[in-house]
């Protein structure tokens, strides 16, 4: 059972960073190219859309990884 939780532990850690990376690194160059940087408004805008992606990003991990965790400690793995 140990290893079993080790292997869903590394391999989500795993999957989370190489799928953060890549996805980070396009949704951030592709969102920023809808703004224009030389209007005031839209640099405004491209400020709180960058705030908003980071966060977004980020807390979609955390829970992602924390339901995969609850799921499989209530369904999938028995400790006994």
């Amino acid at each position: 059972m140990k290893g079993e939780i080790e292997f869903m532990f590394y391999t989500s850690l795993t999957l989370l960073a190489s799928e953060i990376g890549g996805v980070r690194g396009s949704m951030t160059a592709f969102g920023a190219d809808q703004f224009e940087e030389k209007d005031p408004n839209d640099a405004k805008t491209l400020a709180s859309f960058l705030s908003w992606l980071l966060l977004n990003s980020t807390l979609g991990a955390i829970i992602g990884v924390t339901d995969v965790v609850w799921v499989s400690t209530q369904f999938g793995i028995d400790f006994s």
